[in-house]
């Protein structure tokens, strides 16, 4: 399975729309070009991480990040003019994943929250951020990873704030986390430390927690 990332300029006005919504529109404006069905599909998942994240840049452009081939294939036929950013196989994320000392940095650029039990939280807690990714990580297709000893892994660092985002459209906001955090995996066996690295450079492709189709929660591995 694949992982991709690509940045376009959506074909639609933003007509009032906040910045996550313009970039679920323009994404799924160009699903829709390239596959009708998939992107009605894609539409209708309402729970849990997708195969596809949208954030609006500040220059106006549309970054999105997608994993399955079916969905990059979409994409690709109904937005030809986008720039690829990234492209790899899960099998090479694994591959590549290699411990780099006892701790994981990322940095939330965009604000994250997470919902569950019906309700919202902002403190990016290890067991909110890792598991749903290795959920995500096989749902896709990706390799077996070793099952990660989350209560193994504390938050060392954080340095951030939460923040507003609006849905006008939709009549609520959310507030999300922003900021860098360190996660502290130096008590994890080696194969678990390694699927964390493989799972945080994943992140970069699909987001973490709520809305990350709706442009929250991209992240970054510094």
């Amino acid at each position: 399975m694949l992982a991709f990332l690509a940045t376009f300029n959506s074909r639609l006005n933003r007509n009032g729309h906040s910045p996550g919504e313009f970039a679920h529109a323009g994404l799924m404006d160009r699903l829709r070009a390239g596959n009708p069905d998939l992107a009605t599909l894609l539409h209708d998942i309402n729970a849990g991480l997708k195969p596809y994240a949208a954030w609006r840049n500040d220059d106006g452009s549309i970054t999105a990040g997608l994993v399955t081939r079916p969905v990059i294939e979409a994409f690709r036929a109904g937005c030809s003019d986008a720039r690829v950013e990234a492209m790899v196989s899960l099998t090479e994320l694994w591959e590549k994943a290699q411990p780099k000392g006892d701790r994981i940095a990322l940095h939330f650029v965009l604000p994250t929250c997470w919902r569950f039990s019906g309700q919202f939280h902002v403190l990016p807690e290890p067991r909110l951020v890792f598991l749903p990714l290795a959920t995500l990580w096989h749902k896709v297709g990706g390799a077996a990873l070793p099952v990660i000893e989350i209560k193994e892994i504390v938050c060392a660092y954080m340095n951030g704030q939460s923040r507003k985002v609006e849905y006008p459209q939709r009549g609520y906001w959310l507030a999300g986390f922003v900021g860098q955090v360190e996660y502290r995996i130096g008590k994890l066996p080696d194969d678990q430390q390694r699927a964390c690295w493989a799972l945080a450079h994943f992140a970069e492709f699909t987001g973490v927690g709520y809305h990350t189709g709706r442009g929250m929660g991209r992240v970054m591995v510094k």
